[in-house]
This record gives C-alpha cells, structure tokens and sequence, in this order.
C-alpha cells in the first residue's frame, strides 16, 4: 500500500474505536475483509494492466478508471482499519 498513514492516522483518530472486546472482534474480521477486497482490487488492476501491455485498444479507459477508484478505495478502507486495531491494540494490549 502507498504511504497515507498519517491520513489514515488522523482519520482513526477521529472515529471511535472499538471500546469491547466484541467490538475489537468485529473490526478485526472487518480489516480482514478490507484486506482482501484490496488484493481482489489489485489483481484486477494487475490483470488490466497486462491486457493493456498485450492489446491496447481493448481496453475501456471508463473501466480502467474505475477499477482504479476500486483500488484506492480498497487500500484506503485497509489502511484505516488496519490503524484503528492497532491503534486499539497499543491501548488496550490485546
């Protein structure tokens, strides 16, 4: 993932964070989620990429684009759930 973990951090901080240990539950099967819907995204950027090496032309760039929004909001939706489980983790040492 690309370096936005201080936006990440700043955006965990202003959400509230798990304060049961059901609710550190639920956002670790979350992240877990999250982290693969980024791999499901990034494959599928990878696999674009390929075709778009091999046949340029068969590709639609609206569902580049897309598939690109699809990433990035994957990555983002990790990164901040990975910073709140750590976040809580620290905290409380679970």
């Amino acid at each position: 993932m690309h370096s936005t973990g201080s936006n990440a951090a700043s955006l965990a901080g202003a959400l509230d964070l798990p304060s049961s240990i059901k609710e550190y539950g639920q956002c670790k099967r979350r992240l877990a989620k999250a982290r693969a819907e980024f791999k499901h995204a990034s494959d599928r950027l990878f696999q674009m990429c390929c075709e778009l090496q091999r046949v340029p032309e068969s590709l639609d760039p609206e569902e580049l684009s897309l598939a690109l929004r699809h990433y990035w909001e994957a990555e983002h939706q990790a990164e901040v759930l990975e910073t709140i489980v750590a976040t809580v983790e620290v905290r409380n040492r679970w």
